[in-house]
Parts: C-alpha cells; sequence; structure tokens
C-alpha cells in the first residue's frame, strides 16, 4: 500500500513538474530571434545556404569568407511589450583569417 502511495505520489509530482517547464519555455522566446533578415527567412537555422551575408556567418562561422571583410550589417528589431533589440554585426580581417565581432 505504501509502495502504491508513493507510486501515486511521484506521478502526481511528475505532471506537476511537465506543467510548471510550458510557461518556463515560452519566456524570453524574443532572445531567439534570428541575427539576420535572411537566416530568419530561412527559418532561424541555416546550415548549407552559401551568401556573402555577413549575418548568416554569425549564426553559423563555419560560413566566413574572406570577402566578408569590411562589412557590417546593422537590425533593429521592434517586438511587443516595448521590447527593442540592436544588433550590429561586422567582418574584420585580423592576421590571416576574417573575425566576426557583435
Amino acid at each position: 500500500m505504501v509502495k502504491c502511495g508513493l507510486l501515486f505520489s511521484l506521478l502526481l509530482l511528475s505532471f506537476y513538474l511537465q506543467a510548471q517547464t510550458l510557461g518556463g519555455s515560452s519566456q524570453y522566446n524574443f532572445l531567439k530571434a534570428a541575427a539576420s533578415p535572411q537566416l530568419s527567412a530561412l527559418g532561424g537555422i541555416n546550415i548549407s545556404q552559401q551568401s556573402d551575408d555577413i549575418g548568416l556567418a554569425f549564426q553559423n562561422p563555419s560560413q566566413l569568407q574572406d570577402k566578408m571583410s569590411g562589412q557590417m550589417q546593422a537590425i533593429f528589431h521592434s517586438l511587443p511589450g516595448a521590447i527593442k533589440n540592436y544588433n550590429l554585426i561586422t567582418g574584420i580581417v585580423i592576421g590571416s583569417s576574417i573575425q566576426i565581432s557583435e
């Protein structure tokens, strides 16, 4: 009988814990906003699109190319609740490789 009560308590606790993550997983979704318009159009994840867009390289640094040196991209997101997000992405050649900075 004690085992049955303990099992029932654990079952109720698991439903309670799962209910708590529902609200937590939907909070701060604005932090997951894509860093460039082209990346937003691709669904937020880019693993194969080759482009000269420095914003794509910010999400996937393996796509950095020498021709991206000197590019600058300024992005402004205005979201509900007076949330504003600014991104400034530049590509700079340091030594023999290009570096990206935000």
